[in-house]
């Protein structure tokens, strides 16, 4: 009985875990799962919302274009919330919103040709940079 209580308390602390944010630091690269979230310290949080385009080139075929990939971020800052696309050009990208600027630096995993790539194994690398 006891071992079965004790798995489910980790199981809830890992589940809360889970919700919380990350906290990140202006200026330092930090990488987030489709529905995750980083807060800075005294500012807004960025949530990672969806992949809503990939058409970046297979790995494991020969394109005559690069192709790209558009990803949606929502910035919540208050009681305010700003979606965000970001597309790949050469492997970043960028918006500013008021003091910050946000940029997509990559986007993993590589499309494949023979198989789609599941939404939830994305994973963008960003960073958030003041330009006060």
């Amino acid at each position: 009985m006891r071992r079965s209580q004790l798995l489910l308390v980790a199981g809830v602390a890992l589940g809360c875990a889970r919700h919380q944010p990350q906290e990140i630091a202006a200026g330092r690269e930090f990488e987030l799962a489709v529905g995750q979230r980083a807060a800075l310290a005294a500012g807004p949080a960025v949530t990672f919302a969806a992949v809503v385009e990939d058409s970046r080139c297979p790995i494991d075929a020969i394109c005559i274009q690069a192709g790209r990939a558009v990803v949606r971020l929502s910035l919540a800052a208050g009681d305010r919330t700003r979606d965000l696309l970001l597309m790949t050009r050469d492997g970043a990208a960028a918006d500013t919103v008021e003091s910050l600027e946000i940029r997509l630096l990559t986007l993993l995993p590589a499309p494949r040709a023979a198989a789609p790539t599941p939404a939830d194994s994305y994973r963008v690398t960003l960073r958030v940079d003041s330009i006060r």
